[in-house]
């Protein structure tokens, strides 16, 4: 179980690099990428992450996808956008999906998503942020 952990997380920190070495290969105007962009899709990668490697935070994961309640990751995402700013976060876990501070419409969205292992089984998580204009 350990080997595939680290060999799912070795696999990716290499698509990673790659990821970043062809973007900084990339020029700028030609791709229409700005730094906010390549900013606010790594802040949703950052969430998938730390959501991913807390224990906490998946054990509320796996409970949602398995038809638990959303109480418990509306209240940590809730705190933790109310620090950041106003963002708007969508989880999804296998086919549950709740939103957190999505008040108003959104103009862009980032979606990033991780393969968490609940009990014997795999879930996928997804998690999208949404920025104002």
């Amino acid at each position: 179980m350990r080997r595939l952990k680290a060999f799912l997380l070795s696999t990716e920190a290499l698509l990673s690099v790659i990821a970043a070495a062809w973007l900084l290969s990339q020029p700028l105007a030609a791709s229409e990428l700005s730094y906010r962009d390549v900013y606010r899709h790594q802040l949703a990668q950052d969430f998938a992450e730390v959501s991913a490697r807390s224990a906490e935070t998946r054990a509320a994961l796996c409970a949602f996808a398995a038809g638990g309640d959303e109480k418990e990751l509306k209240e940590y995402y809730g705190e933790l956008l109310s620090k950041l700013g106003s963002y708007c976060l969508r989880v999804e876990a296998g086919t549950e999906q709740t939103d957190v501070g999505c008040a108003g419409g959104r103009a862009f969205q980032v979606t990033a998503s991780r393969a968490l292992l609940c009990g014997e089984e795999f879930v996928d998580a997804r998690f999208t942020l949404s920025f104002d204009a």
